[in-house]
């Protein structure tokens, strides 16, 4: 489904570099790492609300424990270290060894559709680096892809650029309008216009709906009928 008609034809532009968010919009973990992020903060007995647990989607996960803990102990950095530590423990024997996590249907064959289309393909996501290398490395992904990186290799993560810019500088690109951000949450949407995309996609059946979606130019069902789009 198409949200927010663009001015502009599609099949008419030549983009030049599809950057996708991972969890929720390329991987299948169903929820995982805002399960965990939830049971390493509660593990030191600071509840977390379903309401702040929905808006850190996106985030980089050290921030987002920052924003999860109360104010009164949001600003101690030793106890942020240590429920980050604990949170990444957590989730690498996820992402190692439950069957659940794949990657969503299509996707590696849509990786290879865009390649072929001269469209270089990289990924950003709010992990940091050993958890987003875990999940290319169990999804086979290192010769489907050009490029990737994660919010701790920036200095600010979604819904800054940072992430955006330094990909279009590693792949010699200077104009916004060449790239397609792709994720399921608010903050790739933000991310994606705070940068100027030239397409900024939302794609349903990750952390947030249709409604919450509803800033991105292009809204779909199914990450595989990307390719149809452009």
């Amino acid at each position: 489904m198409i949200q927010n008609l663009l001015l502009i034809d599609l099949a008419m532009s030549t983009f030049k570099l599809a950057i996708f968010d991972m969890a929720g919009t390329t991987v299948e973990e169903g929820g995982a790492v805002y399960r965990t992020l939830k049971e390493s903060v509660e593990k030191h007995d600071f509840p977390v609300s379903p309401e702040k647990l929905s808006q850190i989607a996106g985030m980089n996960k050290y921030e987002a424990i920052h924003y999860l803990l109360p104010e009164p102990v949001a600003g101690d950095q030793a106890l942020i270290d240590t429920i980050f530590e604990d949170f990444k423990n957590r989730l690498d024997q996820i992402y190692l060894h439950d069957p659940f996590v794949s990657e969503k249907p299509g996707v590696t064959q849509l990786f290879e559709k865009l390649r072929k289309k001269g469209i270089r393909v990289a990924l950003n996501t709010g992990y940091a680096r050993a958890q987003a290398t875990i999940l290319i490395d169990r999804l086979q992904w290192h010769e489907h892809i050009d490029d990737s990186i994660t919010s701790d290799e920036v200095d600010r993560g979604r819904p800054h650029t940072d992430m955006i810019f330094a990909l279009m500088k590693r792949a010699n690109i200077h104009d916004c309008q060449k790239v397609v951000k792709v994720g399921d949450t608010i903050n790739d949407i933000q991310e994606g216009l705070n940068a100027n995309c030239g397409l900024v996609v939302g794609v349903l059946g990750g952390a947030h709906n249709e409604e919450q979606l509803s800033e991105a130019n292009l809204i779909l069902d199914e990450i595989a009928t990307l390719s149809t789009h452009l």
